[in-house]
């Protein structure tokens, strides 16, 4: 009877002693990638995503050694960094765990652009045998911060290579206006002068404004005289349509005080162009006298009513202490009033609210004309980083990398 007792004994503490620690199994099965590809990656930023493991990738053993992020470039994927996961134990498996973010700065350092409309990353592990398996995420950027409400209009591959005339075109992603019932949209060249296009996406035609096919006259403004104009010149940088006239911020504008900035009148049905605001002219009335350096203006929009006109100067030669003001003109250039504005870009003006996109893009701050007072700052949509925008038709029009984007304005207010 004792010898039996002695023999359970046995075969009890090998029992205890075979359930110590869980160790890795003799045959190391590869994980699948269903199994690796059960892992977080959102965007966290206009231009930043995050990659982690989120505590959710179990393995029977450690057999991912690195891991490798890549995107793809112009000329295929360039990888970004590898790193070696960590592993915890947990039961009779390994917990696989890594977080990774890619920002603009990484971006940049291996020669990429550091922000697309989409971008397509391969999320390479390195397992032990020597064997990899890719996972595939794509990251919609321009949905970003309005998920699926951002509506795609058209992109630069939706254009035609010719307008009417057979003339090549070459529309920016700058300034733009609409108008015609959201059908036409006035844009401007990126280059071979100042030429004005006008998009009708119901005919998908384009009709193009060149400089040379206006009338230059002479306009007599502020008891000055100025000489004739040569042409309307390049870059244009914003543009404000009202009716048939059509204005034009021109950086290279000239007259009997030199170069400068300055706003060109279009009348698109006497076809002429005449000088209207020069910049020099607009420092007393922004407040501006007496600043050391040079003025600019930095956007223009008009209604009616109103002709407006943003403009910004820095007080120091590094270019960090900077005031913006709006100016309100009616439409034969007298004076109304200022707005003492926030850091800003181009302003838009829909139902006597006035919007502007922050220099940081990042926001967008608006101002009730009927209060005189600013409203709570939105979210901006990716890509408004003084490239333009339209408020028209209940909707917030903005370019993106070469594309023309819209967003409900009712869910632009209720963000």
């Amino acid at each position: 009877m004792n010898k039996y007792i002695y023999f359970l004994l046995i075969a009890f503490c090998f029992t205890i002693s075979s359930c110590d620690l869980f160790t890795e199994p003799a045959v190391k099965y590869n994980p699948t990638e269903q199994v690796l590809s059960n892992f977080n990656a959102v965007i966290v930023d206009y231009d930043s995503v995050k990659f982690s493991s989120h505590f959710d990738i179990y393995l029977d053993s450690k057999s991912v050694k690195e891991i490798a992020f890549t995107v793809q470039g112009d000329s295929g994927f360039v990888e970004l960094q590898r790193i070696e996961p960590t592993y915890i134990k947990t039961a009779d498996q390994y917990r696989l765990d890594f977080e990774y973010a890619v920002g603009p700065e990484i971006k940049r350092e291996a020669g990429l652009s550091s922000s697309s409309m989409i971008e397509n990353y391969n999320i390479n592990f390195y397992l032990e045998n020597g064997d990899s398996i890719i996972v595939e995420k794509q990251f919609e950027h321009y949905r970003y911060p309005y998920g699926d409400n951002v509506f795609i209009h058209f992109t630069a591959d939706d254009l035609p290579n010719y307008d009417i005339k057979c003339n090549t075109i070459y529309v920016s992603w700058y300034d733009f206006d609409i108008r015609g019932g959201g059908n036409l949209f006035y844009m401007l060249s990126s280059s071979g002068g100042a030429n004005i296009y006008i998009l009708d996406i119901l005919q998908n035609t384009i009709q193009t404004l060149a400089h040379t096919s206006f009338t230059l006259i002479n306009t007599q403004q502020s008891g000055r005289v100025e000489k004739t104009p040569e042409v309307l010149s390049s870059p244009a940088i914003w543009i404000a349509v009202q009716d048939s006239i059509i204005y034009v911020v021109d950086d290279n504008y000239k007259d009997g005080l030199g170069f400068g900035m300055g706003i060109n009148k279009v009348n698109i049905v006497q076809e002429t162009l005449e000088w209207y605001i020069h910049q020099s002219s607009l420092d007393s009335l922004a407040g501006f006298s007496g600043y050391p350096y040079e003025l600019n203006i930095s956007g223009v929009e008009s209604n009616n009513d109103y002709l407006m006109v943003s403009v910004r100067h820095f007080t120091d030669t590094n270019f960090e202490s900077e005031k913006t003001t709006v100016l309100i003109f009616d439409h034969a250039g007298n004076f109304i009033k200022s707005i003492e504005w926030r850091k800003s870009s181009d302003i838009e003006i829909y139902k006597n609210i006035l919007y502007s996109v922050s220099w940081s893009g990042k926001e967008i701050v608006r101002y009730d004309l009927n209060i005189d007072k600013f409203l709570e700052s939105k979210p901006a949509p990716l890509g408004l980083i003084g490239l333009g925008m339209e408020v028209t038709g209940d909707r917030l029009y903005y370019t993106n990398w070469g594309a023309m984007l819209s967003i409900p304005l009712k869910d632009f207010l209720d963000e």
